[in-house]
């Protein structure tokens, strides 16, 4: 699958997670952005063959890690912003 795929495969399961209502997606040139409060997760490719998810706070990147731009990573990307923008309340 291409990036843009698997990017609308993990907005799709990021609107789904009812612990993230109030949560913002925006879209910017490399790829989207969700934030909520003071935290945020920005995803962009990586080469050709991975997905680099960058979590910020105030806008301030505080930790990156890079996955492979498969389906089988959208459940651990979704869980990594997921706790992030939760504040790993989980």
């Amino acid at each position: 699958m291409n990036f843009p795929s698997l990017l609308d495969l993990i907005d799709a399961e990021l609107e789904n997670t009812a612990h993230l209502d109030g949560s913002q997606r925006t879209q910017d040139a490399d790829g989207r952005v969700w934030t909520r409060n003071a935290a945020g997760a920005k995803i962009t490719p990586s080469g050709s063959t991975g997905i680099t998810v960058a979590l910020l706070s105030s806008d301030r990147v505080v930790h990156e890690r890079i996955f492979a731009a498969s389906p089988m990573s959208v459940a651990r990307i979704v869980r990594t912003i997921s706790e992030h923008l939760m504040g790993y309340a989980n």
